[in-house]
């Protein structure tokens, strides 16, 4: 069988699955571990053309994002692949074999991804002091609530990110303030929080327990664990400890 008939074969029956049952996460974690690498791959290999793919899918002119400068384009072909494959599992139940194959719909969902992510992070390449980015930069339906968009919507918030501190520990804190507020790609994270750029998967593993822990905390409205007073967390940036909140 054709490597991409394969492919369409097992998304297909991994879509039906989540249909069925949305809350599946071992479903969930198959499909990413599916086409995860292959729209990773794709998307860097094509990212200079991707703006204007999407201008023309809009029926605009010219291109819809900034170019991203080339130490930039795998952090965000891995944040577009990320949102895309989320994006594609929570619409399951809307997949429909006649107006295309999966393979195609999630390539074609990682492109507007692309865009999205891409614009974000040229808006909000930081200048020496953190700057908040407006989560709807990165969400297609603002009024969806899953974990990511949660917290995102919550860190806009200056009291909201006060409290924030107060539920995670100094190093997931750090990494939600560079990576989500600051538009820091992981590799600078990674050498602000462990000085060694090469910890981007440390950086990944900080944001989704950071994320996970916030979400979760506002959702229940708990108290915060360490007391009702905000902690400032010292974020290293250019060789000076500068206070994080």
């Amino acid at each position: 069988m054709d490597p991409i008939d394969e492919l369409d074969r097992r998304g297909r029956s991994l879509l039906a699955a989540l249909a069925a049952d949305p809350d599946d996460e071992d479903c969930a974690r198959l499909f990413d571990d599916l086409y995860y690498r292959a729209v990773w791959i794709y998307l860097k290999a094509n990212h200079d053309k991707l703006p204007a793919r999407v201008a023309r899918y809009l029926k605009v002119e010219g291109v819809v994002a900034p170019d991203v400068q080339p130490e930039e384009v795998d952090e965000v072909a891995h944040e577009a692949t990320k949102i895309a494959l989320r994006r594609v599992r929570e619409k399951a139940a809307r997949f429909d074999p006649a107006r295309g194959t999966p393979t195609k719909w999630v390539i074609g969902a990682s492109e507007y991804a692309y865009v999205e992510v891409a614009k974000a992070i040229v808006k909000a390449r930081r200048s020496d002091s953190l700057v908040f980015v407006a989560p709807n930069d990165l969400l297609e339906e603002p009024d969806a609530m899953s974990t990511d968009e949660h917290v995102l919507r919550h860190l806009g918030d200056e009291a909201a990110l006060e409290d924030a501190a107060n539920h995670v520990s100094e190093k997931e804190f750090a990494a939600l303030r560079l990576v989500v507020t600051a538009g820091y790609s992981y590799e600078e994270a990674a050498t602000v929080i462990f000085g060694d750029p090469s910890m981007k998967k440390q950086v990944d593993g900080l944001l989704a327990r950071g994320k996970r822990k916030l979400a979760e905390a506002w959702a229940d409205r708990r108290p915060s664990p360490r007391g009702a007073g905000g902690t400032n967390v010292p974020v290293r940036t250019d060789d000076k400890e500068e206070t994080g909140g």
